[in-house]
């Protein structure tokens, strides 16, 4: 992928789309999706469409594909989905292209909350206005922690092989996380089910001593390595 076209691509991107559920969920919350958001870009990646082929129906309306903008951010990812699952897979992607994960279907909710560190609760019926505000603020959540959130996860990286102490950034993180919840206060609760999720690799790369592979790819793993907010349609 020539890089400028990545660049112009994540200028406009809204989303990351992610599922491990049944085709006939898919193709449900794939025509919601389109009949209330179709003036937003989300992206998937072309092997996502082999299993879902309907997403190709509506490819430009508003779904556009994604690539890797350089070999070495496919390695790493693809080095991250061996040791972690599917699901790290499309985080990074995320992480990559700025932009929200999108989630679609209770299977598929399953598969990434191991790499969650907080979320959103609501018990509202969302309305599509709802909707459309939230998964925009959700976007926002994603901008505005990225640089923040990579030079940490550098940093984190560093004390790492140094086998320095890196626990208060790991609590600021979450500390920071906790405040952003704020952003979602017209339909947070205290219960019902998880709206917006907190994904962050780091903590499982710590957790797994998976930082050992990365060390090949310092120089780009803070790219795949930032706090990402994920949206649930389930």
């Amino acid at each position: 992928m020539s890089f400028h076209l990545y660049a112009a691509t994540v200028k406009n991107l809204r989303g990351v789309v992610y599922s491990e559920d049944s085709p006939n969920v898919f193709e449900e919350k794939i025509k919601w999706l389109v009949r209330r958001f179709r003036y937003r870009n989300l992206g998937y990646l072309p092997e996502l469409a082999k299993k879902y082929p309907i997403i190709e129906k509506y490819l430009g309306k508003p779904f556009i594909r994604l690539y890797y903008p350089i070999p070495e951010l496919k390695e790493l990812v693809e080095l991250l989905e061996e040791k972690l699952g599917t699901a790290s897979k499309y985080i990074a992607l995320s992480s990559i292209y700025v932009s929200p994960l999108v989630v679609i279907g209770e299977k598929t909710l399953s598969t990434v909350q191991e790499f969650s560190v907080d979320c959103v609760m609501t018990e509202k019926d969302m309305s599509d206005r709802d909707w459309k505000l939230h998964m925009r603020i959700a976007d926002y959540t994603v901008l505005d922690f990225y640089k923040w959130s990579t030079e940490v996860s550098s940093k984190i990286l560093q004390l790492y092989f140094r086998g320095e102490d890196y626990s208060t950034l790991i609590a600021e993180r979450i500390s920071k996380i906790r405040a952003d919840k704020r952003r979602y206060w017209r339909i947070s609760s205290d219960k019902g089910k998880p709206i917006i999720m907190y994904l962050d690799l780091l903590s499982r790369v710590i957790e797994t001593d998976l930082a050992r592979d990365l060390k090949s790819y310092l120089s780009v793993a803070p790219a795949v390595l930032a706090i990402v907010s994920a949206i649930i349609i389930a």
